[in-house]
C-alpha cells in the first residue's frame, strides 16, 4: 500500500459534526475518494456545510433510504464519490 493506492473510507455515522471536520482534514493528503456517512443520517441538514469544509467528497448512504430522502439530497447539494466542495 501506498500513496498512489486511493481509499475509500466509511464512518458509519459514527463522526459528530465536530469531529467529522477534524478527521476529514486531517486525513486530506492520504488520497481518499470519498467518505461514506461521516455523520449521523438524521443530521443531513449538516451535509452541505460539512461538504463546504471538508477536502474530501462526501457520500451520503444510510441518509438516503428511498426517492423522498433522494429528493431531500438532490435539493441541498449533489451527493456521489465522485463530487466535491
Amino acid at each position: 500500500m501506498g500513496p498512489d493506492v486511493p481509499l475509500r473510507i466509511d464512518a458509519n455515522q459514527g463522526w459528530s459534526f465536530e469531529e467529522a471536520v477534524e478527521a476529514l482534514r486531517g486525513m486530506a493528503g492520504y488520497n481518499i475518494q470519498h467518505c461514506e456517512a461521516p455523520i449521523d443520517r438524521y443530521d443531513w441538514n449538516l451535509l452541505p456545510e460539512l461538504r463546504r469544509l471538508s477536502p474530501i467528497p462526501l457520500m451520503a448512504d444510510e441518509s438516503c433510504w428511498n426517492a423522498a430522502d433522494a429528493r431531500r439530497l438532490l435539493a441541498i447539494g449533489r451527493w456521489t464519490a465522485s463530487t466535491s466542495s
